[in-house]
């Protein structure tokens, strides 16, 4: 499969911007990613890094099936 766009993502020339917050009531991190056409990827953990892994693997994964594919 030809996806140009898994291939920048894997040369770096897309950036993934995953946001992590912090939710005080649960002690759990919530990471997220947003693409442009409203399309929301979340995971949860007790810890910042892996919610943060998580996300991005989830991100990664539909950007590589089709799932995500760039607005020009």
């Amino acid at each position: 499969m030809n996806n140009a766009f898994y291939e920048a993502l894997l040369e770096g020339r897309y950036p993934i911007q995953v946001e992590t917050r912090h939710v005080p009531d649960e002690d759990m991190w919530v990471a997220s990613f947003i693409d442009i056409r409203g399309n929301q990827f979340e995971a949860t953990d007790n810890s910042q890094a892996e919610a943060h892994r998580q996300c991005t693997a989830k991100v990664v994964e539909a950007i590589r099936s089709g799932d995500i594919v760039p607005t020009l």
